[in-house]
């Protein structure tokens, strides 16, 4: 069977999206400090300038934090994650295990329970137990 370690290359894929998406947040974050606010009127006015430039301190925190970096790496690594899953995927569908089959229908196709008994030519409540055994399969991961 290929799909429980089609289902563990995909959890790894999507951590790494989750942990760019993170590192983006960050970045985001540090960039919104830079732009300008608005003008409140219930805070006093005053007439001095700003000590610092935000901009600047945008970028000495872009290079203290070595965000870019991060991005770079992270990004390569779900590149490489992508192509791992393809890969897996392409053999997942190549299987001729009858559970490798069924998953492939009913969770990358999208296919019905009455659709998957129709081109295995199983009954609706074999292609249940089935289901049955790769959802098991899922709680134990």
């Amino acid at each position: 069977m290929v799909y429980p370690e089609y289902e563990e290359y995909k959890r790894k894929y999507q951590y790494f999206l989750n942990r760019f998406n993170q590192i983006l947040s960050r970045k985001e974050d540090m960039l919104m400090k830079t732009l300008p606010s608005a003008i409140r009127y219930d805070k006093d006015h005053v007439q001095s300038s700003p000590s610092s430039n935000v901009l600047d301190e945008y970028v000495i925190a872009l290079d203290e934090t070595q965000i870019d970096s991060e991005l770079a790496k992270v990004k390569e690594l779900i590149e490489d994650r992508g192509r791992l899953l393809d890969l897996k995927e392409k053999q997942l569908r190549d299987s001729q295990h009858i559970n490798d089959r069924v998953y492939v229908m009913k969770y990358l196709e999208g296919y019905s329970v009455n659709r998957i008994s129709k081109v295995l030519n199983y009954s609706r409540t074999q292609v249940y137990r089935i289901l049955d055994e790769i959802k098991k399969r899922w709680d134990k991961m």
